[in-house]
């Protein structure tokens, strides 16, 4: 059995641990996030330089630099 004095500095250690924080994807993000890689845009690119109005990869809500741009697309978590 534990003296007082162990119990209370692994609790306290327990306790006041600081919680790591971490950003994650929200359910919705993240499937928009599986539907651009799912239709292949991962691997392309921009085409907006061809001369048309902004293309699909610039525009889809589940592209990676629109979602790091947009707070709602993002939650916090703690570990």
């Amino acid at each position: 059995m534990k003296d007082f004095n162990s119990w209370f500095l692994d609790t306290t250690e327990r306790i006041l641990a600081p919680k790591k924080i971490e950003r994650v994807l929200t359910p919705e993000a993240q499937a928009e996030r599986d539907d651009f890689k799912a239709i292949g845009y991962e691997d392309r690119g921009c085409t907006c330089f061809t001369g048309c109005v902004p293309c699909g990869w610039c525009t889809h809500p589940g592209n990676p630099l629109n979602q790091d741009e947009d707070e709602s697309c993002w939650m916090e978590v703690s570990q």
